[in-house]
């Protein structure tokens, strides 16, 4: 589309002001900053590059909202004791000390959201009339980005849904909101029911062509698969999982091309990458490349028991993306010998591991969200078609599986070793109610004993509201109960 063509050009474009205007765009407000497609389209550059985050803010898919997901999980961990990732790992947090932060930058986003779509909605934008289309899909992709920031935020700081859909989870905020503005906690079934609302109130605007780096319809149904997978809700699950699967653009790579497609941007699993151009501010050194790799921080390592997996599945083409420490001006192959310890999924581009996208959706996490959710409505076919599918992508060796010998947990096993590195085995065992067993690791002691071994019950399994917020907000705020 017209916009997509003019994006990188977005940073330097003077637009409809003038060109000496030096007011700072964070000092305007929404009718001065958004006055024009040109301006539109800067501002939907703003809520992408909320969505990375930065250097100094990683709270969402710049590192924390990725890793997050996976050392809480069993197959991978914290590498030392200093690690960034050692308090999500550890749990060992309160309410008031080393609490991650992951709440302000996803609000971010949504206030860049919510200004960009105030001003279209507002009728403020000069020229609409010449970009009527593009300002529509500008604007669904806003929407979109406002959605999956509230139902990821409520991941994180709610129940989930199948525990207590009147619980607690984080406040809707879908409008322009003075700064002054004190918001309550909406309960999880209300941010389920608006995110879900949103996305479908708009996906029919979004474009259907590949659009690398920005939401597209495929996106927005990706996203549905996956939310309405948390909700419980199997059959609508399974509906835009296979909408994206039979109609979409995207091809699961081979078993032959699966060990060298890693880091090609563009790629045909690729539904949506968080795009990076450059080594500077938010991927620099603290995002989940440099965080992943042996040369870098070797912050976080698949664990003992996800190293196990792999090698006890010697023909899975997936175990050929893991990989032993091989530097010798570092402390690792005297740790971990030849144990392959390293996922290989953030090459870079040759010459620097930290310019790497990262993979927000990929076409095989829809596989198995069909599966999965095929698997909870009884939908036989299904479930042998969409399972298999990935199984024996993986091992080419194995013959299908029938859809009556298809186990939850040998679909959760399919997840973990596929989607490993990418954010999803935490959820993954917490929203089918799994202990999540984390005593198959390297040597790391953890300062709460109860962290070793866990259930979605335990209180420390939803974060704290950040002490900042609580203190901002204290006659609205509710803080997560046991803390």
């Amino acid at each position: 589309m017209k916009y997509i063509a003019v994006v990188s050009l977005a940073v330097v474009l003077t637009s409809c002001k003038d060109f000496l205007d030096t007011t700072p765009s964070t000092a305007l407000t929404t009718s001065e900053a958004i006055e024009c497609y040109d301006d539109a389209v800067s501002s939907l550059v703003g809520v992408y590059d909320a969505v990375q985050g930065n250097s100094n803010n990683l709270g969402w898919y710049g590192a924390r909202a990725v890793y997050y997901g996976d050392v809480r999980g069993d197959l991978m961990q914290s590498e030392t004791d200093g690690s960034r990732t050692r308090n999500l790992y550890e749990m060992n947090y309160d309410a008031n000390t080393n609490l991650p932060e992951m709440w302000s930058v996803p609000y971010d986003a949504i206030r860049r959201a919510s200004n960009l779509i105030a001003a279209i909605d507002g009728g403020l934008i000069l020229d609409a009339d010449e970009y009527e289309d593009e300002l529509k899909d500008i604007y669904a992709q806003a929407v979109v980005i406002r959605a999956l920031a509230h139902f990821d935020l409520c991941k994180v700081y709610g129940k989930l849904y199948t525990d207590d859909p009147t619980s607690l989870g984080v406040p809707i905020v879908d409008f322009v909101a003075d700064p002054t503005y004190k918001p309550e906690r909406n309960t999880v079934a209300e941010v389920y029911n608006f995110v879900i609302e949103q996305i479908n109130g708009v996906k029919g605007n979004l474009s259907k062509d590949v659009t690398y780096g920005f939401v597209n319809y495929w996106a927005a149904q990706s996203l549905l698969s996956r939310i309405y997978l948390f909700k419980g809700d199997y059959s609508n699950s399974l509906t835009a999982a296979k909408d994206v699967i039979e109609n979409g653009p995207y091809q699961l790579w081979s078993n032959a091309e699966y060990a060298t497609a890693w880091g090609d941007k563009g790629g045909s699993e690729f539904i949506w990458e968080i795009v990076s151009n450059g080594s500077d501010d938010w991927i620099d050194r603290e995002g989940v490349p440099y965080l992943l790799y042996e040369g870098g921080y070797s912050d976080y390592i698949i664990s003992k028991k996800g190293v196990e997996m792999f090698a006890s599945r010697p023909n899975d083409v997936r175990a050929q993306v893991t990989g032993a420490p091989q530097r010798d001006d570092k402390p690792y192959k005297s740790r971990y010998g030849t144990d392959k310890v390293y996922t290989l999924k953030y090459p870079g581009n040759g010459s620097d591991v930290r310019v790497n996208n990262i993979y927000a959706i990929r076409l095989s996490e829809i596989y198995l969200n069909a599966a999965e959710a095929a698997f909870n409505a009884k939908s036989m076919d299904d479930l042998m078609k969409y399972y298999n599918a990935i199984a024996m992508r993986a091992d080419n060796t194995v013959a299908a599986v029938p859809a009556n010998n298809i186990t939850l947990d040998m679909i959760l096993d399919q997840r973990g070793l596929e989607l490993i590195g990418e954010g999803f085995r935490y959820f993954d065992l917490a929203r089918n109610s799994k202990q999540i067993d984390r005593s198959v690791r390297y040597t790391h002691i953890f300062p709460d004993p109860q962290a070793e071994s866990y259930n979605r019950s335990w209180y420390k399994a939803i974060l704290a509201i950040p002490l900042a917020e609580m203190n901002a907000n204290k006659d609205n705020m509710e803080q997560n109960p046991g803390y």
